[in-house]
């Protein structure tokens, strides 16, 4: 069996308001996955869950201003014990205006569950490797998108053993297949 394995890509952080909020933020980190797509009165919206780690309360009080004040409210579902605090975006397509906001949607599509993760002010996207070979097809062709914009770089990376952790709970999440015993509840 073929060990697991993720492409990543890296964005500049400028424009993203998860990159912002953690750059100047030792040990802030934000990783999040689309677990809804609809369509109402914003157009095409975009939901994911959002785990928040190595910030205190007022920073995630900021950071969700932050999302507030660009996209639709974020909803607080609150701590996550041993592993961080857990929010809901609701981002509109409209609201993404980049080359590298269109690209990242474009990404999703092509990956089983894919992720970002934010830290030290950089956005990364991961998503699942395909086997083998494939992935370094994708990866040249992620790359030759990239050269074509001047923006942006990738890799196919092995998680560490926390970060294989925080995407399958994330995946967990975002498929409904895990709730938050007395916490939050998290909607299906």
């Amino acid at each position: 069996m073929e060990a697991f394995r993720l492409i990543e890509v890296e964005l500049p952080g400028e424009g993203f308001v998860q990159a912002e909020q953690t750059r100047g933020a030792p040990g802030a980190v934000l990783d999040g996955m689309r677990h809804r797509t609809r369509i109402g009165v914003h157009g095409l919206v975009f939901s994911s869950f959002a785990i928040v780690s190595g910030m205190g309360q007022p920073a995630i009080q900021a950071l969700v201003a932050a999302l507030d004040a660009r996209y639709l409210p974020t909803k607080d579902l609150g701590p996550l014990p041993g592993v961080g605090h857990l929010l809901e975006t609701h981002i509109p397509l409209s609201a993404l205006r980049s080359d590298a906001f269109r690209f990242l949607f474009r990404f999703h599509e092509r990956f089983p569950r894919p992720w970002i993760h934010c830290e030290d002010g950089r956005y990364l996207i991961r998503g699942e490797a395909p086997p083998g070979d494939e992935a370094d097809d994708v990866v040249q062709r992620v790359e030759a998108y990239f050269v074509k914009r001047g923006v942006g770089s990738v890799r196919v990376m092995a998680p560490t053993v926390e970060e294989r952790a925080r995407f399958d709970l994330l995946s967990d999440l975002a498929l409904g297949r895990r709730g938050l015993g007395s916490g939050p509840r998290v909607p299906a």
